[in-house]
Protein backbone atom coordinates (compact mmCIF):
# COMPACT_ATOMS: atom_id res chain seq x y z
CA UNK A 1 0.00 0.00 0.00
CA UNK A 2 2.80 2.40 0.87
CA UNK A 3 4.66 1.82 -2.41
CA UNK A 4 1.41 2.51 -4.27
CA UNK A 5 1.10 5.91 -2.63
CA UNK A 6 4.74 6.66 -3.39
CA UNK A 7 4.17 5.75 -7.06
CA UNK A 8 1.13 8.02 -7.34
CA UNK A 9 3.00 10.82 -5.58
CA UNK A 10 5.95 10.42 -7.96
CA UNK A 11 3.54 10.47 -10.90
CA UNK A 12 1.81 13.64 -9.72
CA UNK A 13 5.06 15.45 -8.92
CA UNK A 14 6.63 14.37 -12.23
CA UNK A 15 3.65 15.49 -14.31
CA UNK A 16 3.47 18.80 -12.44
CA UNK A 17 7.17 19.38 -13.03
CA UNK A 18 6.73 18.44 -16.70
CA UNK A 19 3.88 20.97 -17.00
CA UNK A 20 6.10 23.66 -15.49
CA UNK A 21 8.98 22.78 -17.83
CA UNK A 22 6.59 22.89 -20.79
CA UNK A 23 5.45 26.39 -19.79
CA UNK A 24 8.90 27.74 -18.96
CA UNK A 25 9.90 30.69 -21.11
CA UNK A 26 12.79 30.02 -23.48
CA UNK A 27 14.80 32.30 -25.75
CA UNK A 28 13.61 32.44 -29.36
CA UNK A 29 16.53 30.38 -30.64
CA UNK A 30 15.57 27.51 -28.30
CA UNK A 31 11.80 27.58 -28.75
CA UNK A 32 11.75 25.19 -31.67
CA UNK A 33 13.72 22.57 -29.74
CA UNK A 34 11.62 22.48 -26.56
CA UNK A 35 10.92 18.83 -25.75
CA UNK A 36 7.39 17.60 -25.21
CA UNK A 37 7.87 17.14 -21.48
CA UNK A 38 4.33 16.06 -20.55
CA UNK A 39 3.96 13.30 -23.16
CA UNK A 40 7.49 12.13 -22.35
CA UNK A 41 6.77 11.78 -18.61
CA UNK A 42 3.40 10.19 -19.28
CA UNK A 43 5.12 7.76 -21.65
CA UNK A 44 7.48 6.71 -18.89
CA UNK A 45 4.64 5.97 -16.50
CA UNK A 46 2.63 4.20 -19.20
CA UNK A 47 5.64 1.90 -19.65
CA UNK A 48 6.32 1.30 -15.98
CA UNK A 49 2.95 1.45 -14.24
CA UNK A 50 -0.01 1.67 -16.59
CA UNK A 51 -3.47 2.03 -15.17
CA UNK A 52 -6.71 3.92 -15.28
CA UNK A 53 -5.40 6.66 -13.00
CA UNK A 54 -2.74 7.47 -15.59
CA UNK A 55 -5.42 8.15 -18.20
CA UNK A 56 -7.20 10.52 -15.82
CA UNK A 57 -3.95 12.33 -15.02
CA UNK A 58 -3.11 12.56 -18.73
CA UNK A 59 -6.50 14.18 -19.38
CA UNK A 60 -5.99 16.66 -16.54
CA UNK A 61 -2.46 17.49 -17.68
CA UNK A 62 -3.74 17.94 -21.22
CA UNK A 63 -6.48 20.27 -20.04
CA UNK A 64 -3.85 22.26 -18.17
CA UNK A 65 -1.82 22.59 -21.36
CA UNK A 66 -4.93 23.60 -23.30
CA UNK A 67 -5.69 26.38 -20.83
CA UNK A 68 -2.07 27.54 -20.71
CA UNK A 69 -1.59 27.60 -24.50
CA UNK A 70 -5.08 28.81 -25.37
CA UNK A 71 -5.84 25.84 -27.61
CA UNK A 72 -9.19 24.14 -28.04
CA UNK A 73 -10.22 22.60 -24.74
CA UNK A 74 -9.41 18.90 -24.86
CA UNK A 75 -6.88 19.06 -27.68
CA UNK A 76 -3.80 18.16 -25.62
CA UNK A 77 -5.92 15.90 -23.42
CA UNK A 78 -6.95 13.81 -26.44
CA UNK A 79 -3.39 13.65 -27.74
CA UNK A 80 -2.09 12.59 -24.30
CA UNK A 81 -4.74 9.90 -23.91
CA UNK A 82 -4.06 8.46 -27.36
CA UNK A 83 -0.33 8.19 -26.65
CA UNK A 84 -0.75 6.79 -23.13
CA UNK A 85 -3.35 4.27 -24.27
CA UNK A 86 -1.23 3.00 -27.15
CA UNK A 87 1.89 2.72 -25.00
CA UNK A 88 -0.05 0.84 -22.32
CA UNK A 89 -1.45 -1.53 -24.96
CA UNK A 90 2.01 -2.10 -26.49
CA UNK A 91 3.72 -2.36 -23.10
CA UNK A 92 4.49 -6.07 -23.48
CA UNK A 93 6.42 -5.27 -26.63
CA UNK A 94 8.29 -2.35 -25.06
CA UNK A 95 9.50 -4.31 -22.02
CA UNK A 96 11.47 -6.58 -24.35
CA UNK A 97 13.51 -3.64 -25.68
CA UNK A 98 16.52 -1.79 -24.31
CA UNK A 99 16.24 1.90 -23.39
CA UNK A 100 17.72 3.09 -26.68
CA UNK A 101 15.36 0.82 -28.64
CA UNK A 102 12.38 2.11 -26.68
CA UNK A 103 13.58 5.62 -27.49
CA UNK A 104 13.26 4.95 -31.21
CA UNK A 105 10.06 2.93 -30.82
CA UNK A 106 8.40 5.90 -29.07
CA UNK A 107 9.17 8.33 -31.91
CA UNK A 108 6.11 7.30 -33.99
CA UNK A 109 3.88 7.68 -30.93
CA UNK A 110 5.23 11.15 -30.19
CA UNK A 111 4.73 11.96 -33.88
CA UNK A 112 1.14 10.76 -33.48
CA UNK A 113 0.80 13.15 -30.54
CA UNK A 114 1.93 16.00 -32.78
CA UNK A 115 -0.32 14.85 -35.60
CA UNK A 116 -3.38 14.85 -33.34
CA UNK A 117 -2.54 18.41 -32.28
CA UNK A 118 -1.93 19.40 -35.91
CA UNK A 119 -5.18 17.77 -37.03
CA UNK A 120 -7.25 19.43 -34.30
CA UNK A 121 -5.63 22.77 -35.10
CA UNK A 122 -6.82 22.29 -38.67
CA UNK A 123 -10.35 21.49 -37.53
CA UNK A 124 -10.45 24.61 -35.37
CA UNK A 125 -8.84 26.82 -38.06
CA UNK A 126 -5.88 27.59 -35.83
CA UNK A 127 -2.48 27.71 -37.43
CA UNK A 128 0.75 26.80 -35.69
CA UNK A 129 4.32 27.04 -36.86
CA UNK A 130 5.25 23.59 -38.23
CA UNK A 131 8.79 23.99 -36.87
CA UNK A 132 7.42 24.44 -33.37
CA UNK A 133 5.35 21.27 -33.83
CA UNK A 134 7.73 18.77 -35.42
CA UNK A 135 11.23 19.79 -34.24
CA UNK A 136 10.52 19.04 -30.56
CA UNK A 137 10.16 15.35 -31.43
CA UNK A 138 13.93 15.24 -31.98
CA UNK A 139 14.62 16.96 -28.64
CA UNK A 140 12.14 14.68 -26.88
CA UNK A 141 13.82 11.63 -28.38
CA UNK A 142 17.30 12.75 -27.37
CA UNK A 143 16.29 13.61 -23.79
CA UNK A 144 14.25 10.41 -23.29
CA UNK A 145 17.10 8.23 -21.94
CA UNK A 146 18.00 10.87 -19.34
CA UNK A 147 14.39 11.28 -18.15
CA UNK A 148 13.81 7.52 -18.21
CA UNK A 149 16.89 6.75 -16.12
CA UNK A 150 16.22 9.64 -13.72
CA UNK A 151 12.64 8.53 -13.02
CA UNK A 152 13.68 4.89 -12.85
CA UNK A 153 16.37 5.76 -10.29
CA UNK A 154 13.90 7.74 -8.18
CA UNK A 155 11.42 4.86 -8.30
CA UNK A 156 14.12 2.40 -7.30
CA UNK A 157 15.17 4.48 -4.27
CA UNK A 158 11.53 4.91 -3.24
CA UNK A 159 11.05 1.11 -3.35
CA UNK A 160 14.10 0.56 -1.17
CA UNK A 161 12.79 2.93 1.54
Amino acid sequence: MRSGRAGVLLLLVSVTLALLLQLMALPDWMRSSRPYWVPMVLSYFALTQPGGALLVISVLAGLGLDVAFGTALGQHALANVVVVYLIARLRTLFVLLDTWQVMFALVPLWALYVFVLFWLDGLTSRSADPTLRWMPIIATTLIWPLVYNLLKGIQRTKRED
